[in-house]
């Protein structure tokens, strides 16, 4: 009866947890849910031939990057199940509704915020044949009132469909997404996903029970045979001293458990201290590998402009926490935003080069101004959004600095699409397997983890020399006139690291660890 479709920009299956939630939800509630997905490059029409005819309702997570594939597919489904209903949801749908409701008339209605209970609601309504636009957090263009965004209290849900991860084993993804929370304790000016969280009445972040959290990891573990991790909380650290001693609990529970597994999560730079040591070295005992660290830049001026708590000190204190215990770090970071100038970009680039970062998108990351978020009120204000920027196109804003304007086209001629975008994407997903495998096969992994450590020096010296002519020396036609040179010696040393992956996989432990084998 319910069709949950998510319209992915991945060539392979991942999980998405919000659909799956409301899937699990609705299973609950006995109305029969289905979970698809489409792939980049999946034929639209073909895939809403195939879909049931007992579909009478298609929901999908919108986001801006496959807003025109949801588009095209609503007026599809229309086509072919002329009486169906289609609806749209997440945190992007909340933030632009009206916007979405006037580009595409064969959506019916948007689901704002937390989904399980007004997609319930707004199903049953229609069910029973009554009217939708009464049904709070569903807008329609019927509506009288205005809507709030559902939020759901955690306590006593489901735990989501795992349809999508049976899917994405079967093609060698044994990552499982996980959450213990939901909303965040953080208040970035940028973050579209928080924000309907801090703007309600209530509080800004709902936590789920500690024991329910590593029940569900055992039941993944059992049941499918997942060893690694990653959970989706907006910040796992959060709120505050309960949050560590969430973490702890969590920790000592993982710890007694037989079979060691990994995780990965995100957290902020100013949350941790020297306090925590002890607690950190728990972390890495019970298996957190990888925590990805919300930096966003390294000086006070755009740290004021994002509006982060974090300040250059809590950068550096934290970075030296968590990798003197052996716990890598993923940056969180944004070299480039509409009041950027050449102090600014300098001394985000110092950051970069002083810790050797081996990933060029670092050198190049924009900020996205999405639409009704904070940092979007103050870019509209200051008449900084430029006449082609919509809901849909969150770059296309304005410079206040000449220099910060010719560098927003250099990586838009240059690096966008470029090969080395897909190059490092691959480099990088080795780089994850391996931090896994390293924990979990040390004695197989320690040449290997050797020479990858060599080659991601030397790669960070080529990117940070190369960036260096333009964020140092201010020289972007010298950047433009060695870009390809450059490319092309990039590209070598990142086929070094994918060769190192393909040792690897000569090992048979390795292989049945990865792909079942």
């Amino acid at each position: 009866m319910v069709s949950l479709v998510y319209v992915s920009d991945y060539k392979y299956i991942v999980e998405h947890l919000g659909t799956a939630s409301i899937k699990a939800y609705l299973d609950n509630k006995k109305i029969p849910t289905d979970l698809y997905t489409v792939l980049m490059n999946d034929d639209l029409e073909q895939f809403v031939l195939r879909m049931p005819s007992s579909s009478l309702f298609f929901g999908f997570p919108l986001f801006h990057s496959n807003a025109q594939k949801v588009y095209k597919l609503a007026q599809l489904l229309k086509k072919h199940h002329p009486k169906c209903m289609v609806f749209t949801g997440g945190p992007f749908s909340t933030l632009a509704f009206q916007e979405i409701l006037s580009d595409c008339s064969e959506i019916d209605f948007i689901v704002l915020g937390d989904g399980e209970e007004p997609t319930y609601n707004a199903i049953d309504c229609v069910i029973n044949k009554k009217s939708i636009k009464d049904v709070e957090s569903v807008v329609t263009r019927m509506d009288t009132i205005i809507k709030q965004p559902g939020i759901v209290n955690l306590v006593g849900l489901p735990w989501p469909s795992r349809e999508y991860l049976s899917q994405a084993i079967i093609e060698g993804n044994r990552n499982a997404k996980i959450y213990a929370s939901r909303g965040c304790c953080g208040n970035c000016s940028f973050c579209s996903f928080n924000i309907y969280y801090r703007r309600s009445k209530n509080k800004c972040w709902y936590g789920r029970q500690i024991d329910d959290v590593y029940n569900e990891i055992v039941f993944l573990n059992k049941e499918y045979g997942i060893r690694d991790f990653t959970f989706v909380d907006g910040s796992f650290e959060d709120p505050g001293k309960l949050g560590k001693q969430r973490i702890d609990q969590l920790c000592d529970m993982l710890l007694s458990y037989p079979i060691r597994m990994t995780f990965w999560c995100w957290l902020r730079a100013e949350t941790f201290c020297e306090d925590d040591i002890l607690l950190i070295q728990k972390m890495k005992r019970a298996g957190f590998i990888v925590v990805y660290i919300g930096f966003e830049a390294n000086n006070e001026y755009d740290l004021k402009v994002y509006r982060k708590r974090n300040t250059i000190k809590d950068n550096e204190r934290t970075i030296n926490l968590f990798l003197n215990e052996k716990i890598a770090i993923e940056y969180g970071y944004i070299m480039l935003n509409p009041y950027s100038n050449q102090k600014t970009l300098k001394e985000n680039y110092l950051f970069l080069k002083e810790h050797n970062i081996a990933q060029t998108s670092l050198y190049t990351n924009r900020c996205m101004i999405y639409y009704s978020t904070d940092i979007y009120n103050q870019v509209y204000n200051d008449g900084l959004l430029s006449s082609t920027y919509s809901y849909l196109e969150p770059l296309n804003y304005e410079y206040v600095n000449d220099f910060a304007y010719e560098l927003s086209h250099f990586i838009d001629e240059n690096y966008v699409n470029s090969n080395i975008m897909g190059m490092e994407s691959r480099y990088l997903e080795f780089q994850k397997i391996l931090l896994r495998l390293s924990y979990l096969f040390p004695e197989k992994t320690a040449r290997i983890d050797e020479n990858f450590n060599a080659l991601q020096k030397q790669i960070g010296e080529i990117i940070s020399s190369y960036f260096e002519i333009i964020f140092i020396k201010n020289d972007i036609l010298e950047a433009k006139s060695r870009y390809c040179e450059w490319e092309k010696v990039l590209n070598s040393y990142y086929e070094k690291g994918i060769l190192l992956h393909m040792k690897l996989l000569k090992d048979q432990e390795i292989r049945t660890y990865l792909y079942g084998e």
